[in-house]
């Protein structure tokens, strides 16, 4: 087949493949009408063939250009804030309470007698971080909103300075276009995945360091990286390793920066290593990780058509060219991760999409290169039918929890000091955590929870007083049992003189354990 019948062959399938996504967007046709994940690789197949190392001119764009997706993030950001001030996402109160345990701890770092659960789930490096945000005047609902849309804004910048370090200022623009509109990048926002945004702004800059060869920044940058997200030094470290591999050059300062990097990241867990990092290998080792909470990889190929044929264009091209950088080796490492579903697998989609990002940039870049009237037209077509996806996501946004609902919960704020408050759902128990200011019992989570998941499920379906008695008396007193809107569990336990019901607005009631180890052999009825 002659060069001449592949690219045309090229133009006709990507055309095609612009239309089809624009009117699955549009809803006219389903996203599992065609199998798209071949349809794309076909299309960055017959790309990679057709686009030739030096082919044309360099393509410049107008800088006023950069500004657009900035404005799209910022908008889109903002909007859901317009008529609410809940923090949205599963994780506002972790975060919420973890922030203001360091914050009490000022000047120094939470003590070592703190919860076991922080030690483990809790890094230093974001809430340093935070500290500094506090002491220059932002509180911690202000950190959990408008801050954290700042940080969206600079993992934009680091996407685009990286990329234009990498390959050249136009797909630096291309890129910044691309995260703008990125669905997945906007349920990242939606989840509130701190850790994760401010991780990987510093993990780009490191690589922005590396590329130019400057090694005390990088080693900096690299090492904060494993303080603020451990998963995300996880490929950091694997991206470096195939770094190393690959590149002979100067392999002994690339050991040494590694080793130094290793090092500098452990003195962050100096007082905490065996719950920080020994906590977390037996797990790896056993397999007995879960996906992490996140989008799947089915519902992420449909969120991601609209560049999906381009990243893997641009990382086919890169293959081709024998060029395996950093971001070849990290599409790599985070599409074998999450195709064969590896450890956190559905966590590291966000991994994956970034390099996505900045693969299909490159890729469009190439096309446009290649043919500017048809990478422009292509472009374009797949840029306003995410749009139209992302208008209807930002409708969709919404916190989880009601104005009203969490009202209720920092009413525990006024209950006694040394007070326990039961979560009886895991929807509500990171909510209880950052809002009630009482320690936390919770479905498996938490320093205060004593039963496993078979002891809560009797709990939750069994109707019998003597039963639930018996079980709470496992726990201290004062003790609170907090049932908001979504529980689900059988009331008709509370239905005695063991429990008081100081509170119910509808469906939401609390009520207060009263009995005692005496008390429980006695019939309330």
């Amino acid at each position: 087949m002659s060069k001449e019948i592949i690219r045309a062959s090229f133009y006709q399938l990507l055309i095609i493949y612009a239309i089809l996504v624009f009117l699955t967007d549009l809803g006219t046709i389903s996203k599992y009408t065609l199998h798209f994940g071949i349809f794309a690789i076909v299309i960055a197949v017959f790309g990679a063939l057709s686009i030739r190392k030096g082919d044309n001119n360099e393509i410049r764009f107008p800088p006023v250009l950069i500004a657009l997706p900035f404005i799209i993030i910022i908008i889109s950001r903002f909007i859901p804030y317009l008529n609410n001030s809940i923090p949205l996402g599963y994780d506002p109160g972790i975060y919420k309470y973890v922030m203001e345990m360091y914050l009490e701890s000022l000047p120094g770092l939470p003590k070592e007698n703190t919860d076991l659960w922080v030690k483990s789930w809790s890094p230093p490096g974001l809430f340093v971080i935070t500290d500094l945000l506090y002491l220059i005047g932002f509180d911690t609902h202000a950190i959990l909103t408008r801050v954290f849309i700042f940080f969206e804004l600079l993992l934009a910048l680091g996407i685009y300075v990286t990329t234009s370090r990498f390959f050249g200022k136009g797909t630096g623009i291309l890129s910044l276009f691309i995260y703008s509109i990125s669905i997945t990048q906007y349920e990242v926002f939606w989840y509130l995945y701190y850790k994760n945004v401010v991780a990987l702004f510093i993990m780009l800059i490191a690589l922005y360091f590396l590329k130019s060869r400057k090694y005390l920044p990088f080693i900096i940058t690299a090492s904060f990286v494993g303080a603020v997200h451990r998963p995300t030094f996880l490929i950091f470290g694997l991206i470096y390793l195939g770094y190393i591999i690959s590149c002979r050059k100067e392999y002994i300062k690339n050991v040494l920066a590694g080793a130094i990097i290793l090092g500098l990241t452990l003195t962050f867990y100096t007082r905490n290593i065996r719950e920080a990092i020994f906590n977390n290998i037996e797990p790896i080792i056993t397999a007995n990780i879960g996906a992490g909470t996140f989008i799947s990889l089915s519902t992420y190929q449909s969120l991601s058509l609209s560049y999906l044929p381009f990243a893997l264009l641009g990382f086919f091209i890169l293959a081709r060219r024998k060029d395996f950088n950093l971001f070849f080796l990290w599409f790599l490492i985070t599409g074998v991760i999450v195709y064969f579903k590896l450890i956190f697998f559905n966590r590291f989609i966000i991994h994956l999409d970034v390099a996505m990002i900045i693969l299909a940039s490159f890729g469009f870049y190439e096309l446009i290169k290649l043919n500017k009237r048809i990478g422009t037209a292509a472009l374009l077509i797949l840029f306003l039918s995410s749009l139209l996806v992302m208008n209807q996501n930002i409708s969709d946004t919404k916190p989880l929890i009601s104005e009203k609902e969490l009202d209720i919960i920092k009413q525990f704020n006024y209950v006694e000091s040394d007070a326990y408050v039961m979560s009886t759902s895991s929807y509500y128990s990171l909510w209880i955590l950052g809002y009630s200011g009482r320690k936390t019992i919770a479905p498996g989570l938490f320093d205060y929870n004593k039963w496993n998941l078979e002891e809560w499920e009797i709990f939750w379906e069994t109707g019998e007083k003597e039963k639930a008695v018996e079980m709470l008396d496992a726990y201290e007193r004062p003790l609170y049992i907090y049932l908001g809107e979504r529980s689900r569990i059988n009331e008709k336990k509370f239905e005695n003189g063991c429990f008081d019901k100081i509170l119910q607005e509808n469906s939401i009631k609390i009520y207060r354990a009263v009995c005692n180890n005496t008390d429980m052999r006695q019939d309330y009825s």
